[in-house]
Formats: structure tokens, sequence, C-alpha cells
């Protein structure tokens, strides 16, 4: 027997970037009535705010402003995504159920796109669906065996 899955990026700092913009550009009118291009526009006007900043900081530094620089990366766009989806992997009510609503919405639209293309999936699971125990189970192992390591406190996949 085979089950059909389609696994979602569905976890990630990229969720926190879309909060934020929701927070600033997004409103439950426009939500309801469209909510994928709602988001998609949501997503693109945060994602030039998060681009600025950033330009922001390389400005600044070439200026010899390494403090406001860091400033502006301690507490930036940026930053608060990182915060954010680390409230959600902490289990926060409020930030998981933005997301799910989120989540909801697009998968709710992926079904509708796949039946015009009769593709049907017997569930849609995702990134969200790994317990952090697991993630960090694998990352050990990944390290272990050569496949990444440790860099200012991110994993990094080495290419080999």
């Amino acid at each position: 027997d085979v089950v059909t899955i389609n696994y979602l990026g569905d976890w990630g700092k990229q969720y926190g970037v879309l909060a934020l913009g929701f927070e600033k550009y997004g409103n439950e009118k426009d939500l309801e009535q469209d909510p994928i291009n709602h988001l998609f526009q949501v997503y693109v006007k945060i994602s030039k705010d998060v681009a600025n900043e950033s330009d922001e900081v390389k400005v600044l530094k070439s200026e010899g402003k390494e403090s406001e620089a860091h400033n502006l990366l301690q507490n930036g766009l940026d930053e608060q995504a990182r915060n954010y989806f680390k409230k959600m992997t902490e289990g926060d009510e409020q930030a998981l159920s933005l997301w799910r609503r989120f989540r909801d919405f697009s998968i709710k639209r992926y079904k509708q796109t796949y039946a015009r293309l009769n593709i049907h999936f017997d569930e849609y699971s995702g990134e969200s669906k790994v317990s952090e125990d697991k993630m960090r189970e694998a990352a050990t192992k990944m390290k272990e065996i050569g496949l990444a390591e440790e860099n200012d406190g991110e994993l990094v996949h080495l290419v080999r």
C-alpha cells in the first residue's frame, strides 16, 4: 500500500517573518477574502523591510558606526523573526494559533490547486511534525559523521 504525503516546508524563521509582516501590513478582511495572495503581498513587503535593514547595517559598518549596526542587528526584524519562531518552538499558543491559520489557508489552496491537476495526497505533513528532540538528534548525528558543523550557533551542512 502506498500512502501519498505532501511534505511541507511549514516550520522555520520564515513564519516569524510572516507574522511580523502580518502585524505590520496585514488585515483580517483581506486575509479572509484572498488569504494566499494577501499573505504573499505581506511577505514581500516585510522581506523588503528585512533587506533594507540588512543594507542599513552594511552602511553603518562602512561608516564605522559599529555600535549602531550591532544595535540594529540585535533589535531588527531578522532578530525579531528569530525570537517569534523561538516562541513557536516553545509552544506559545498565540504564535502557534496564527501559524496554524496561515498553514491551514495554505493547505486549502494546495488542495484546490492539486485537484485541478488531478493530484491527491492522503496526508499533508511537514517539518512542523518533527519534534525538537528528533531535530537535535539528527543534528548531533550529522555532526558526528561529518555532514555538518556548528558555526556561530547555526548548524551548517558541509558540501562533499
